[in-house]
């Protein structure tokens, strides 16, 4: 098992120790699995051209198995099958049942389902070389996946040293494909102690908790408000009726981006609006400006407005990216590197800044769903326009 932060090298790792197990294999059928099948072949297969297909070059071809996805490899000891599964559910776990694999591969294990997880080491059973690998990113050490099967297999290397458990940990300084100065400038953008850096970083598992941008700073995130000559203007939305309804107008100066006005409507204490009234309220934020793309909410409660937003405007939309760590991410990388400022107008968000909390009870990493919509609209914006991280990647 390989565990560490991003950029650590320890899934290339994985793949090289198990394409060269493979060649040898006394067994004909193997698995790759992730969170999705799509994550199984993004992150084994491809991999940053440095996966299972450059290993197998002239070697592997796509097709079919028993009406499953999989790759034929020609090795050293003949033709083998590797199946490709997504681990999210229980489907996956019913489309692998009944195999023999002879090794398994499972990339992020601990964002699968654990019944998939267990399904996969039982699948492996009656293996005549019996090998299963696991790459993850930390998460809090309450995590199911720590306590329901590592915390397991840690006590039985313990009790006995023939057990065939072996972890390494590993951190960016640990791939060696990237420079010192690479390293350094990744470093940077990077505020430590946050929650960010302890795991992405030193590859640390730490419990999600407290304020989700701890490291916001008022003098340094926010701004007087100006007339900057802004070169395009997006707005993000996070929709409410009886919570709150926010707009929030974005406008780019370089590589900057200024989060530029913002509307605010909690509907439970100040009574709810109409869809005609949140269009209005709208159509005032962005007063005479070109809206280059309009971020939508794409919950259940804003699908009528979002119809009349259609109907009635031509303003070019696109669907929120919402995933919630991913965009937490892209919103801390964006405002420790510089790239996001907060006009100091906008003064909900800024106070939401102060009560937007981790929900230290869930096993999981998610925040709790209340002082959340002003942030959300920010997360929306960040992780769908992808400026955040560009330079980084």
């Amino acid at each position: 098992m390989s565990e560490g932060g991003v950029r650590a090298g320890k899934n290339i790792m994985t793949i090289y120790t198990f394409c060269e197990q493979l060649e040898h294999h006394p067994n004909d059928i193997h698995l790759i699995a992730g969170y999705s099948i799509g994550n199984a072949g993004a992150l084994i297969y491809k991999s940053d051209d440095l996966g299972i297909e450059r290993y197998f070059k002239g070697r592997i071809r796509v097709g079919k198995y028993e009406d499953k996805p999989c790759y034929y490899v020609y090795t050293a000891t003949g033709e083998k099958v590797i199946l490709k599964a997504g681990g999210s559910n229980k489907k996956g776990q019913d489309a692998i049942a009944g195999y023999t694999f002879g090794m398994a591969y499972i990339t992020e294990a601990n964002r699968c389902d654990l019944d998939f997880v267990q399904e996969v080491f039982k699948r492996t059973i009656s293996s005549q070389d019996r090998k299963v690998f696991h790459d993850l990113n930390p998460k809090s050490d309450q995590h199911p996946y720590y306590t329901d099967i590592l915390n397991y297999h840690e006590e039985q290397q313990a009790k006995d040293p023939n057990y065939g458990f072996n972890y390494g940990h590993f951190t960016m300084a640990d791939n060696l494909s990237i420079t010192d100065e690479q390293i350094i400038k990744v470093l940077q953008s990077f505020e430590k102690g946050t929650l960010i850096y302890d795991r992405d970083i030193l590859g640390l598992r730490r419990q999600a908790e407290g304020l989700v941008y701890s490291h916001f700073n008022y003098d340094l995130h926010t701004v007087e408000p100006e007339d900057r000559p802004y070169q395009e203007f997006w707005v993000s939305n996070d929709y409410g009726v009886q919570h709150p309804c926010v707009f929030l107008l974005f406008g780019r100066v370089g590589n900057t981006w200024y989060v530029v006005d913002e509307y605010y409507h909690n509907g439970e204490k100040d009574g709810q609006k109409t869809v005609e009234d949140n269009y209005k309220a709208l159509t005032n934020l962005i007063g005479k400006r070109r809206i280059d793309t309009y971020v939508r909410d794409n919950a259940p409660i804003a699908s009528s407005f979002n119809v009349h937003l259609k109907r009635v405007s031509n303003l070019y939309t696109r669907k929120a990216k919402d995933a919630v760590m991913a965009g937490i991410e892209d919103v801390t990388m964006a405002l420790t590197t510089g790239k996001l400022k907060i006009n100091r107008n906008c003064k909900k968000l800024i106070q939401e800044t102060s009560l937007y909390m981790w929900d230290s009870d869930s096993d999981k990493d998610e925040p709790l769903k209340i002082n959340d919509d002003a942030w959300s609209a920010v997360r929306y914006f960040v992780h769908t326009n992808g400026f955040a991280k560009a330079d980084w990647k």
